[in-house]
């Protein structure tokens, strides 16, 4: 008996799942409106625990090819200070989004049924079978679950500028400022700040200024940075839930546990809840198996959350104890 599946989202998570189900047993559909046409090749972190999910794909091998992998790392405070420095750094590959999606793309089979469409109601689909794929504002999860995205009160900025920087964070107070080798020889560059709302153009400036005293290296990328190559976010996180399903409709991804981007494991995590899932589905009938996805994943993921956001309030903080603190770490992790 072949079982009926709306994913609702193509981005890693829906099309992870959908590369990895069984096409004998499931008829997929992938309801998705499209990337953003205004792309920039920022990058996704792959750790260590996410690989089997991509060898299962035959991608890990191409992670490793075409991704670059920092050997050191540092935090410094506002004032150039080097709270911790470390060369023994997790294997951690870095890859562009794009290209992690194109790949993705690339290992849905051609059974699966492709829907240029954005979702405006979940509850209307016919499958027997609804996976909410669609994101940090998944719209899935506010129909169905009744709970929508909550704010950190936080925007993020994000870009690339081409030439290199000493990999690391700065840790200010309200302000949070990170950079990352790239695969093409750039620098991958983040910057956190009190929320407000403005296109890039303007939210350049405003980091400009908020970043005004900081060391030179923060300074000399802002500089270079182009509204072209500049993203502009506002950091969402989705809320406690008690369960990632209801009824046939199950959540994974950044629908289910969207977090603060400070440990960069959100891609990871998504990749990690399509083979699970895929794996549960493919071995037990589909209420077993949410209910199986749902004890495997929810706790881990929700506190993998929380520690996001206790690190996204500890690098935005600033308080006395902060800087000592990290000093003390940094003596550990040399």
């Amino acid at each position: 008996m072949v079982t009926t599946i709306d994913i609702i989202g193509g981005g890693v998570a829906g099309l992870a799942l959908a590369a990895r189900l069984d096409p004998h047993r499931f008829r997929i559909r992938v309801l998705d409106a499209g990337r953003d046409a205004r792309e920039v090749g920022t990058c996704f972190g792959i750790w260590p625990f996410a690989m089997p999910s991509l060898a299962a794909l035959g991608l890990a091998e191409r992670v490793r090819a075409a991704g670059v992998r920092p050997t050191a790392g540092s935090i410094w405070n506002a004032a150039g200070r080097r709270l911790v420095h470390s060369a023994r750094v997790p294997e951690v590959w870095l890859v562009t989004r794009v290209q992690l999606l194109d790949w993705l793309d690339q290992a849905v089979g051609p059974h699966v049924e492709r829907v240029g469409t954005r979702v405006a109601d979940p509850g209307t689909s016919e499958a027997e079978l609804v996976i909410g794929a669609d994101g940090a504002y998944s719209i899935t999860r506010e129909r169905i679950f009744g709970r929508g995205a909550t704010s950190t009160g936080i925007v993020a900025l994000r870009g690339l500028v081409p030439f290199p920087v000493e990999p690391g964070e700065y840790w200010g107070r309200g302000a949070h400022f990170g950079s990352t080798p790239h695969p093409d020889g750039l620098t991958n560059w983040f910057a956190t700040l009190p929320e407000f709302r403005a296109g890039p153009v303007e939210a350049l400036d405003r980091a400009r200024a908020a970043f005004a005293d900081f060391p030179a290296p923060v300074r000399a990328v802002l500089a270079a940075a182009t509204p072209e190559q500049t993203l502009v976010n506002r950091i969402v996180e989705a809320p406690s839930l008690p369960s990632f399903v209801h009824g046939r409709t199950v959540l994974i991804g950044d629908a289910a546990h969207a977090m603060s981007p400070n440990l960069g494991r959100g891609a990871c995590e998504s990749l990690v809840d399509a083979a699970v899932l895929a794996e549960a589905l493919g071995s037990a009938p589909p209420a077993e198996a949410l209910a199986r996805y749902d004890r495997v994943r929810r706790r881990p993921t929700q506190r993998i959350r929380r520690l996001a956001a206790a690190m996204r309030r500890l690098s935005l903080g600033g308080g006395p104890l902060r800087d000592p603190l990290l000093r003390t770490v940094g003596t550990l992790v040399r």
